[in-house]
């Protein structure tokens, strides 16, 4: 028993001798790193794409644009990344910005990537959950960042189950950007259709959009938001869904106002294009830039 104990910390000890890229290997911890390197490169006077995957997979590269949307990010994510870029003296002459409905409605992503894979300041850490404790916003939990003990610990704990499945996959190179997602087309879970008004309407989200508005407006940076396509074959929410997800987003000058809906064959899952499907939307956001 002793001699078991004694190994399982020996294992321990080996695996967190291995490096955090490798241990945390894969395509959401991969992206969150990329980002802080492309700002870094940023120079000149630039066009920029924010918002989560869908942007970042319906879009992927463009002409006369940088992209850095992020997967599973909220407007949260993009008013500070937005902040680093000015603070960089970076300047931006247009920005796109794109949040599917349920990244207006909610987050599911926040403590788990954004703060798991150190892709904020321990300042904005701290910011965020001052926020998140003054708005009370039940779709963000508050936890005690000025005691980051328990948090680490949490991660800790994160950080060797991640080590199990990725540092194998690192090795063999097996980094697929997403498995087919096993949930309703256009990812309207039903539970989530028949959620309450305060499980779907995110008070943390609404007063980031409020603040990515103000940083751009001060900054006379020139934006506009766009919907990305979703399958034909969607569930369909509520009425009072959409019109809570394109009144919160009209203040930031949509390109159009309504969510084009595709063809299902032309999705690789519920809501992000085949790769090779891209161009098709490129071309569909070009006609409404160039207008």
């Amino acid at each position: 028993m002793l001699f078991n104990l004694f190994g399982f910390f020996i294992f321990l000890f080996l695996i967190f001798l291995v490096p955090r890229d490798i241990r945390l290997y894969g395509f959401e911890y991969n992206n969150h790193k990329l980002i802080h390197s492309q700002i870094d490169e940023l120079k000149g006077n630039l066009n920029l794409i924010i918002g989560d995957s869908r942007s970042q997979l319906d879009i992927g590269s463009m002409s006369g644009y940088t992209n850095l949307s992020l997967g599973g990010s909220t407007p949260l994510e993009g008013y500070y990344l937005i902040n680093e870029v000015i603070s960089k003296g970076v300047l931006i002459d247009t920005l796109l910005i794109s949040y599917s409905p349920y990244h207006i409605h909610s987050q599911d992503t926040y403590w788990d990537r954004t703060v798991y894979y150190d892709f904020f300041k321990q300042e904005e850490i701290r910011d965020v959950n001052f926020n998140i404790k003054k708005l009370k916003d039940s779709l963000y939990t508050w936890k005690p960042v000025h005691d980051l003990i328990p948090l680490q610990f949490e991660f800790l704990i994160k950080d060797f189950q991640s080590s199990i499945k990725n540092i194998p996959k690192y090795f063999l190179n097996k980094n697929k950007s997403f498995d087919n997602l096993s949930i309703s087309k256009g990812c309207f879970t039903p539970e989530y259709l028949g959620a309450k008004k305060n499980e779907m309407e995110s008070k943390i989200n609404f007063y980031y959009i409020n603040k990515l508005k103000s940083i751009l407006d001060k900054n006379n940076i020139k934006y506009f938001y766009f919907h990305t396509p979703l399958p034909k074959g969607s569930l369909k929410p509520s009425r009072r869904y959409f019109e809570y997800y394109f009144e919160v987003t009209k203040k930031l000058n949509p390109l159009y106002n309504e969510i084009p809906m595709w063809e299902d064959y032309l999705f690789m899952d519920c809501s992000h294009l085949k790769p090779k499907k891209q161009k098709y939307f490129k071309s569909f956001l070009k006609t409404y830039l160039h207008r």
